[in-house]
Order: C-alpha cells, then sequence, then structure tokens
C-alpha cells in the first residue's frame, strides 16, 4: 500500500522541544544508531522540551529540540504516534507561555542530597530558533514502504545514500510491531551552533499520555528533556525521582489553572476541554539518552487535587489539597470605588470591609476575608507625597525584624500596561487578644502599582498550608486591575534622583559629639520629617556668601549658579528619601495641626518642622550644596556642602545662615 503524505513549509517558529528521531546528511549518507546519518558530520541533541495537553481521549502534542551539527547539515527527523497526527504551526508563543505559568504558579521542585531535602524553583531555557521545515506524514504498512519512502525523499533532494536503512527499518518495525503505524518526518537544516527548532503541534487520538522516547536512542549521549503537562489531573502526586518509569525524571509541583491562561499556547482551549478541572505539572529529566520504552501513562493514576510542598523548619513535608477542600471554582465579580476610575475583579461571597478617606486623606482601603483565614486587601493611596519605592522600602525595612520572617525576592512585572513591583514575605500572623488561638504561619503576597499620584497595593495574606492554593487567586486579582490616572491638579514639577540620594546621604549623618558643626545643626541631623515642597529663592541674584565661596574653592560658581537656578520655584518632594522612619509633612497636615489646636497662626512647635531647598551640584556631579531651616526654637538656617565619596554622599561642611529667637 503506497503511504499517503503531504508537504508543508514552515517559517520561523518559535521556541522549544522534544522528542523526535533525528537523522541528518548532506553527500553520501549510511545507517547508523537507528538514524540516518552523514559519515562525517556529528549530530547532538542537547534538550527536548514538549507540552502535552491531554483531555483523556485526545492528545496535543507541542515539540521541538535543541540541536547542532559540527558543520552545516540538513536532517531527517521522525517521530512515531498511535494514530494519525494532526499537523500545524504551534503557537509562537507556546513555550514562553508555558514558561510563565510555571513562573506565575510558582512550580516547585524538590532537590536531594544525601544529607537533606531542598526546594528549588523550575529552571528552564531556551536556546535561538531555527528555521524552516519540510514535514510529510505516512502511515507504514511495511518496512519495505518505510525504506521505500525515504528512498524517495532522498532522490527527492538530489541526496544519494550507500544504506540500505536497516537500523532504522528495525526502529520503524518495533513501533509497528506494537500498533504505531504513523509517522511524522522532519526535514531541517542546522549548523554548528545550538538552536531550537521551531515547534509544531501534533494533535491525535489517544487514551494514554504519550511520549516517544525510544527515537532519541538515535543520538546518545547526555540532555534534557522537559515536559510540561496539562491535563485534568495532577499526573504525578510522588515527587521524588521516578516518576513516567525513568529513574531520572521528577515531577514539579502542581497547580490548578483555567482555560483562559492557555491563550498563548492553544487557541482553542476551551473546546479542547470543555468543563474539566486543568492541572499544570512539569517532569524533567536529565541524563542519558537510552530508552527502553516510550511514555504510555495511564491519567486514571493522576489525583484530581494539586500537589505542592510545605517548608517547615524540620524539614520538606508532602502536602496535597484533598478533593473537599482543594480549588472550587474561583468566582468573581467586578468592584470599583465610588470616587476612584479603577476596577478590580474580587472573590465573590467573601466577607466585605471597606474604608473610604478619600476626601480626608486621600485614601481608599478595601478588606475581604475568607472563611479559610485568608485576607484579600486592595488599597489606593492618592497623596502625592507618598511613593511606591516607600512603601517597599518600608515592608523591607521594619522596625523590628522577627527571626521567623523570610523576605523573598522583588521582581518587577507588568499588568494591562502597569508596571508592578511584586514580593512575598513569609510570617507569622498573631492570635487575636483574649482568643485561644495559636500564631499561625502565612504568607503575604504584595503587588504594589506605582502612580503619578501616590500608589496602590494588592495585599493577599493567606496561612502558609493553603498558600499554592490560593497563589492562582492573587494573580487572577491582580491582573484584572485597570486604572485610569485622576490627576486633580496641575502636576508640581519634582526633584530628580540625584537629588534623593543628596539627601539620603545627609539624613543618614549620624551626630558627632565633638564635631564643629555650626549651632544647633544637630537638629538638622536628626530630623525625620520635611515639608512636601521645596524653598525656592526670593532673590535670582542673590550674592554668594564669601565663607561658601571660600569652602567651595573652585566650585563655588558652578554650584551657587546651578543651586540658584534649581530654585526659581518650588518643586514636589516625596517620600522617597528612603531611610528609616522618615516622613513627609504635607501642607493638609500643617492645617489640620492648627485646627486641632483651634489657632488661626500656629507657633514653631506645631509648624512642619524642617524645610529642604533643592540642590546645586558642580560639574563634576560629586559635590553638591543645598538650604535647610528648621522650625524650633531657635529657628535656624544653614547652607550644606555634601561631597560623592566611593559612590557615597558624605557630609562636608555647613554654615549658619540664620538664626532667630521667637
Amino acid at each position: 500500500m503506497k503511504p499517503s503524505q503531504f508537504n508543508i513549509i514552515l517559517h520561523c517558529l518559535p521556541c522549544m522541544l522534544t522528542l523526535v528521531l533525528i537523522s541528518s546528511f548532506s553527500g553520501s549518507l549510511y545507517a547508523d544508531m537507528g538514524g540516518i546519518r552523514i559519515s562525517d558530520v556529528k549530530i547532538s541533541e542537547t534538550s527536548q522540551k514538549a507540552i502535552i495537553l491531554h483531555n483523556f481521549n485526545e492528545e496535543i502534542l507541542i515539540l521541538s529540540t535543541d540541536l547542532n551539527a559540527d558543520k552545516p547539515t540538513g536532517l531527517i527527523r521522525f517521530i512515531p504516534f498511535p494514530s494519525e497526527p494532526k499537523v500545524q504551526l504551534a503557537s509562537p508563543k507556546a513555550f514562553e507561555s508555558a514558561k510563565t505559568l510555571v513562573h506565575e504558579h510558582q512550580l516547585k521542585k524538590l532537590f536531594f542530597t544525601k544529607s537533606s531535602t531542598h526546594v528549588n524553583n523550575v529552571e528552564i531555557t531556551f536556546s535561538e530558533q531555527l528555521g524552516v521545515h519540510d514535514i510529510s506524514v505516512i502511515k507504514i504498512n511495511s518496512t519495505a514502504d518505510f525504506t521505500q519512502w525515504i528512498t524517495n525523499f532522498l532522490t527527492s533532494k538530489k541526496l544519494s545514500s550507500k544504506s540500505d536503512f536497516e537500523d532504522i527499518a528495525k526502529i520503524a518495525a518495533d513501533y509497528t510491531a506494537r500498533g504505531i503505524n504513523w509517522f511524522v518526518f522532519d526535514f531541517v537544516k542546522i549548523d554548528s551552533a545550538t538552536k531550537m527548532i521551531d515547534p509544531i503541534e501534533y494533535r491525535f487520538k489517544s487514551p494514554q499520555l504519550y511520549y516517544p522516547l525510544k527515537t532519541t536512542n538515535s543520538f546518545g549521549g547526555i540532555g534534557n528533556i522537559d515536559l510540561f503537562t496539562i491535563t485534568p489531573c495532577t499526573p504525578v502526586s510522588n515527587l521524588a525521582p521516578g516518576c513516567f518509569g525513568l529513574f531520572n525524571m521528577q515531577a514539579t509541583t502542581s497547580s490548578e489553572l483555567r482555560t483562559d491562561e492557555l491563550t498563548g499556547i492553544i487557541q482553542d482551549a476551551s473546546q479542547f476541554f470543555g468543563k474539566q478541572k486543568l492541572f499544570l505539572q512539569m517532569a524533567q529529566f536529565k541524563g542519558d539518552y537510552s530508552f527502553s520504552n516510550d511514555i504510555f501513562y495511564d491519567l486514571s493514576k493522576g489525583v484530581n487535587h494539586a500537589v505542592w510542598i510545605e517548608e517547615e523548619t524540620s524539614g520538606i513535608v508532602y502536602s496535597r489539597l484533598h478533593e473537599e477542600t482543594a480549588y472550587q471554582p474561583i468566582s468573581l465579580e467586578t468592584y470599583q470605588p465610588k470616587y476612584l476610575s479603577y476596577s478590580v475583579q474580587i472573590p465573590t461571597g467573601w466577607q466585605k470591609s471597606e474604608s473610604d478617606d478619600m476626601l480626608i486623606d486621600k485614601t481608599h482601603r478595601l478588606y475581604l476575608f475568607n472563611e479559610d483565614k485568608t485576607i484579600l486587601s486592595i488599597s489606593r493611596i492618592s497623596e502625592p507625597s507618598k511613593t511606591a519605592e516607600r512603601y517597599l522600602f518600608d515592608l523591607q525595612h521594619p522596625h523590628f525584624k522577627p527571626p521567623f520572617e523570610d523576605y523573598g525576592k522583588t521582581e518587577t512585572i507588568s499588568v494591562n500596561g502597569l508596571k508592578a513591583i511584586r514580593i512575598d514575605i513569609k510570617t507569622q500572623r498573631s492570635p487575636l487578644l483574649g482568643s485561644q488561638d495559636s500564631a499561625i504561619d502565612v504568607v503575604k503576597r504584595y503587588a504594589i502599582f506605582p502612580q503619578q499620584e501616590g500608589f496602590i497595593v494588592i495585599t493577599m495574606e493567606t496561612p502558609l498550608s493553603i498558600a499554592q492554593k490560593n497563589q492562582n487567586l492573587f494573580e487572577q486579582v491582580v491582573k484584572s486591575l485597570t486604572l485610569k490616572e485622576n490627576v486633580t491638579k496641575k502636576v508640581t514639577p519634582a526633584i530628580t534622583d540625584a537629588e534623593y540620594k543628596v539627601f539620603e546621604g545627609f539624613f543618614s549623618t549620624t551626630p558627632k559629639g565633638h564635631a564643629n558643626y555650626p549651632p544647633y545643626f544637630e537638629y538638622m541631623l536628626e530630623a525625620r520629617s520635611v515639608y512636601e515642597m521645596t524653598s525656592a529663592v526670593d532673590d535670582k541674584n542673590k550674592t554668594m556668601p564669601k565663607l561658601i565661596k571660600d569652602i567651595l574653592g573652585n566650585d563655588a560658581k558652578t554650584m551657587y549658579d546651578s543651586y540658584l537656578k534649581n530654585n526659581r520655584i518650588e518643586h514636589q518632594i516625596t517620600d522617597r528619601i528612603l531611610i528609616p522612619d522618615f516622613s513627609i509633612y504635607t501642607e493638609d497636615a500643617y492645617r489640620k495641626e492648627k485646627e486641632r489646636h483651634g489657632l488661626s497662626r500656629t507657633p514653631g512647635m506645631f509648624g512642619p518642622g524642617t524645610y529642604i531647598s533643592r540642590v546645586g551640584f558642580n560639574a563634576a556631579q560629586n559635590r553638591a550644596i543645598f538650604y535647610i531651616s528648621g522650625n524650633a526654637a531657635p529657628i535656624t538656617a544653614y547652607f550644606v556642602i555634601m561631597k560623592k565619596t566611593d559612590g557615597q554622599w558624605k557630609y562636608e561642611d555647613a554654615i549658619l545662615d540664620k538664626m532667630l529667637i521667637p
């Protein structure tokens, strides 16, 4: 029977992936190690990566491999299938999307040593993509058909071969004897640079999860295999090495998915899976390419819940989320505050508490409480002097850091065009006063969105034992945030990043008891609050004090001119002076202080405290001058000179300009 075939040319596909018998040729060829080999070309397959989507009846296999040769060559790869596959280009974003899902759902893998067990993040690496494919699908009814097809194909490519393909025919015979008659042949060209073969999507009927391995034996050597499985169950619940019948293959934790998270992998996920519950899991292999079996895995051996890992001081504990308490369908509803132009999706059925103080202190907070002791909050701080940088700094620099707290690394993400900063903190939640409850380990997750005026922060505090379960909910809420800036007035110009660094250096200076400071200058160094606007210079042509000229020397004119130019108008100061316990005193706070004391005129002790000007720099940007005044008793004002040493701004000198005794 003549085999059916078709050819398609595929250009510029994406990413990474999997397994196929690869054979290469250019010039004369001969059969060797189960592949079509070139006599003088060595080919290596360093990595396989595959996405396997399975709905208990049908499988979608998205594949590619990392290949290289010691000289430019062509090669034929073939992959066997248990039923006729439908072949098409995979999504260019398939593997990047899969990698993103692994990251977002925080899949973990156990790492074993002789003395301990650790939890590692999953590492996935990609090579550069490789171009065009020439693909044929054939059904093999005899080894004669198989070898005849190869001969005809080589002839069509004007290539000769001295081989009778006996070894290749034996591999084909092994598959056909097991009822696997369909083969896909793929012709590509490679060179000495390791490149990913562009991914192809194969869809075929199979009641079992299928992944061919034996064809890889034709390459030999050592390599890696990364399998991303997306199935209606968690295929592997034992996270120790040895899954899928391979000693060197190990599964990660798993996490539940929604079909709308798969649009970067396949477009018709909802049609393919219907209303099935879905779980993402990875399996990774590193070892010899010498396999005695393919993967035919009965998914009924899987479990209908996510599997994750708890970290405890005594070691690693496996935890499985049982069906009755597992991932219930997540139901979300749209929420929009009364005075704000943002909206967000929040879980339905949670107890809600709202604090709307936009007209008082420009803040709005929403708290949601679930019966599993999870707390979700969404806060909008619209005060112009408040920043996301300060909020993050205070999180990472608490007054007291308990020994049980663990701070994760920060990362920057993008949500609907908005920049956000992510951080997780493991800590403990103390019981309510008077209750008999014990402290519980919790994970606090933060997504902080900087805004032109203030910031938004979404926080989830959840018990550690169910943190993995609630990870997906947190990501959904964060990704749903949409916001339109609502700046209520003309934006006041702000001071520069360089100036913030100067002020950080100044207010970090520790006063020295016997230092030659001007009178009362220690109060300036000890100040922990400054007014929200800079001090402007009244007289643009103000003459430089002689003492400043003497101290600044050759830098005097440049620095003082820079100081005068920068201080023609007031500028906004935010709380980005990042030292502990520092704050910005706003005009609203000043007004409230006066009202609290029933005063129309406020004596110095109730005033904003400390005022600072903008900074003037020398040409080399390593010396700086600014003006600082204190509303205390006595009222004093100084010129301050700073010097940059080893990348840090240090106090150099100060000159008393004014002193007023009220």
